[in-house]
């Protein structure tokens, strides 16, 4: 993905686990193009917003709601 504007590109690969039961996306419900990245960084920023605290210093993206899939 390239950003002509921002002067920044990023190259977003797909990762997958070979099972028993076959071929496992890792990064299938990532984020993939810029509009998806921008909007879950948003919501994350929004959501912290809402509940930080005034010893809560990290600036982690919270993936956890998005999970592998099986193929």
């Amino acid at each position: 993905m390239y950003i002509p504007e921002e002067g920044i590109g990023i190259r977003i690969e797909d990762d997958y686990w070979m099972g028993k039961k076959g071929c496992i996306s890792l990064s299938e419900n990532l984020p993939k193009t810029a509009q998806e990245i921008e909007a879950l960084v948003q919501q994350q920023f929004e959501d912290d917003s809402l509940d930080r605290d005034d010893d809560d210093d990290d600036d982690i993206i919270d993936f956890s709601d998005l999970r592998a899939t099986e193929h």
